[in-house]
């Protein structure tokens, strides 16, 4: 992995302060799925409540969960909470053998929806049949349709039961339907270093589970710290990333990265203020010092990279006069996910020429830029935004522009209609596979499409070799909440 630095003018005058926007980029090489790829420990968390009864939303979220036990191998493994108000272990955390995915896909078949939704309970309980689980990539899958009304069930309180998770455990959300409050779902897997959907049929859950799927069978990095050290006369203004977690110092800013996908690159953009200089000066100047340090899970080494971040002051004249295409591309995803979210508090609140106002000068923006990503990302924009009228919006348009917030904010495809938003190879050919397990008549080990290269056999997601051990964390489980 390197990391480069780019900001939206090479060159600015040194007789005055500058605010500048600097882009720090990092991508993550290609991994193999069948020769590279690490074993994965998930607890699926399925919500069988009463108003999963509503909408089939309790057969498709079985379905899902079937899916799932197919797409695993026994080099992975796989336990399942099940909640309503009461919240119970159907299956402890054990590979996933041909004979046992069998035995897990009859249990999903006999579940069935009644009372309340415990879903505070529910995320506790998998955290606890997690923690103890030696591996790299451990993560608790939650399908619900987000409704709680038992135990803790305020956003703020479920984000920090989150946030106090055992470490080394991620968690994504699903949420199915159209009456689910994306918010809270949004909010936990923020918190939780994971990914949020908006499962509202099946072309959703095998988007969904491809784009989970993929990415995690192909997780390349974890534990990425990204910090920059300013040089005098030179301040960290604004971190534009609000999906990451941050620090803003004097001497050193901090940035927290979620995991990191094989092929996938993030960028970083913040504003960076620059004092005056005494004069020009004949060569590009350091202004910060930045550094990556990750875990690399091939290696099962934390690795640190480090550049400098080069400006050029010059004298009046001399200065660039046009930002940088790629550094304002970045910059107007950020802001777009920022507008769209606004404009769906504005829509659901029945201000329509108010989001309509708002999504139009987003999607102006992006035809500004001239770039390949923003154009497709305009028109996608756009698309949704004709929505955004009283006899069209619904609560499916706004679940789905909440999903797409979010993808952009974190950099990450959740199951985007263009191009450029399809996430990367391996969850393209991961998706290609659920769609083709949904024809499948038997079998107990689905294929993964392999890439169109003759001299390599069909991937598989998984072999018979072991994982590789860790030791056990010494952090004991909180049971912060259990008597709430």
């Amino acid at each position: 992995m390197e990391i480069l630095t780019k900001f939206d003018y090479a060159k600015v005058r040194f007789d005055q302060e500058n605010l500048v926007s600097l882009m720090a980029s990092f991508k993550a090489p290609t991994i193999e799925l069948e020769t590279e790829r690490q074993p994965l420990n998930l607890v699926a968390i399925l919500d069988i409540s009463g108003s999963m009864g509503c909408s089939n939303k309790l057969e498709s979220m079985k379905r899902t969960a079937s899916t799932l036990v197919d797409h695993l191998s026994e080099r992975d493994q796989l336990g399942i909470v099940i909640f309503s108000t009461a919240v119970s272990k159907l299956a402890s955390v054990k590979p996933c053998t041909a004979e046992r995915k069998e035995e897990l896909k009859q249990r999903i078949s006999n579940l069935t929806p009644h009372d309340l939704t415990n879903i505070s309970g529910a995320t506790l309980l998998g955290y606890e049949l997690m923690q103890n689980i030696e591996g790299n990539l451990n993560r608790l899958l939650l399908l619900t349709d987000g409704l709680p009304n038992q135990g803790v069930s305020d956003l703020s309180g479920l984000v920090d039961l989150v946030k106090n998770r055992p470490k080394g455990i991620t968690l994504s959300t699903f949420g199915f339907g159209t009456d689910h409050d994306p918010e809270l779902l949004q909010s936990m897997a923020k918190a939780g270093d994971g990914n949020f959907y908006f499962i509202e049929n099946a072309d959703a859950i095998n988007t969904a589970f491809a784009q989970e799927l993929g990415g995690l069978l192909t997780c390349y990095a974890q534990n990425i710290c990204l910090k920059i050290t300013p040089k005098p006369g030179v301040e960290i203004d604004e971190i534009l990333n609000d999906a990451y977690e941050y620090d803003i110092k004097e001497k050193e800013t901090e940035i927290r990265i979620p995991d990191m996908f094989s092929e996938e690159l993030k960028n970083v953009s913040l504003k960076v203020k620059l004092e005056p200089r005494t004069s020009a000066l004949p060569r590009k100047t350091c202004i910060a010092k930045i550094k990556v340090s990750f875990t690399n899970l091939m290696t099962k080494k934390t690795e640190t990279i480090e550049t400098n971040a080069k400006i050029e002051f010059v004298k009046p004249g001399e200065e660039s006069t046009e930002r940088d295409k790629e550094v304002k591309e970045a910059e107007a995803i950020l802001e777009a996910s920022k507008t769209q979210a606004k404009a769906i508090k504005m829509a659901n609140m029945g201000n329509f020429t108010g989001a309509q106002v708002a999504m139009a000068n987003c999607c102006n923006l992006m035809d500004s830029i001239g770039t390949l990503k923003a154009d497709e990302l305009g028109a996608e924009l756009q698309e949704w935004t004709a929505n955004l009228t009283n006899d069209k919006y619904n609560s499916s348009v706004g679940y789905l522009g909440t999903q797409r917030a979010y993808s952009y904010s974190t950099g990450r495809a959740s199951g985007q209609s263009v191009g450029s938003f399809t996430g990367t190879e391996a969850q393209k050919r991961m998706q290609k596979s659920f769609e083709d397990s949904n024809q499948a008549s038997g079998g107990d080990q689905i294929k993964v499409p392999k890439k169109e290269d003759k001299n390599k056999h069909i991937i598989v997601p998984g072999e018979k070799s072991p994982p590789k051990k860790k030791k056990k964390s010494n952090r004991p489980f909180s049971g912060k909440f259990l008597d709430k």
